[in-house]
């Protein structure tokens, strides 16, 4: 049986979330405030440093439910894990994650004052998610698809960030447009799962369709929050928000990430 949160794997995060911090530190603050230089390349700096921060978050916590345990390295049993983290405090992890990110949606995108609030709110809220995220990493059915699922978002987010630069005219001229529209397919999805998780029962086949309806719509989102981007760097004068202006980004790659490992872990 193969390892959970190898301490190689470990190694490695360190390492990048260091790089990625050194460039985040030099070029995305001046005199220790944010700036709008390299805006576009400082929103994609923060989505790499959170899902790094995901992924040592992740080892945190297996450190603190399983240090000096069997159990450290060992892939484990669904419900043995919810058992573990207490399945109130999964949920109560859940509450606070849509908490979180309410709060920082209303937060400003520039001019903002409250440097140290939008990132110690920011990071709260990826500590969250990393705890309903864990399970799926530990997970004896799940953990060997977790590499898989990170190249096939990442292939997805590059090819669908690169599809707007193609594409970028057709995108600026409609874009309220293709807002609306994706909104009302975000709307209609969620009342869906939501009417199926209160009166209905999930089948494999119907999980696996609407997986593959979820990951085109965030794939499609992916490259509308690249025009979204594009068009606030033109507006940034001062003190941008990059957590709350890379959430978006972040979202569509936690939603893509977790239908694929979905369809690839069965």
């Amino acid at each position: 049986m193969e390892k959970t949160f190898n301490k190689l794997f470990f190694y490695y995060l360190l390492i990048l979330s260091s790089a990625v911090i050194f460039y985040i530190s030099n070029y995305s603050f001046i005199d220790n405030k944010p700036t709008c230089n390299n805006f576009v390349i400082n929103v994609y700096l923060y989505l790499a440093i959170s899902i790094c921060l995901i992924g040592l978050f992740a080892y945190l916590i297996n450190h603190i439910l399983f240090n000096k345990t069997s159990n450290y390295y060992k892939p484990l049993n669904i419900d043995f894990i919810f058992d573990t983290i207490g399945t109130p405090f999964y949920f109560l992890s859940i509450a606070f994650s849509f908490i979180f990110i309410i709060l920082i949606s209303i937060s400003s995108d520039f001019d903002n004052e409250n440097i140290f609030y939008n990132h110690a709110l920011w990071l709260l809220f990826l500590f969250v998610i990393a705890i309903t995220l864990f399970p799926r990493f530990k997970d004896i059915n799940s953990y060997g698809f977790i590499d898989d699922a990170i190249l096939i978002t990442s292939l997805i987010f590059v090819t669908m960030t690169g599809f707007y630069y193609l594409f970028s005219e057709f995108f600026n001229t409609f874009s309220s447009s293709i807002g609306m529209g994706l909104i009302v397919a975000l709307i209609v999805i969620i009342i869906i799962e939501l009417i199926q998780l209160l009166f209905g029962t999930y089948s494999a086949s119907y999980m696996k369709f609407m997986s593959y309806i979820v990951i085109l719509l965030f794939s499609l989102y992916v490259s509308y929050d690249t025009m979204e981007v594009v068009q606030k760097e033109k507006l940034c004068t001062s003190l941008p928000n990059y957590p709350k202006l890379s959430i978006g980004f972040f979202l569509d790659v936690l939603n893509i990430f977790n239908r694929v490992l979905f369809l690839k872990s069965k």
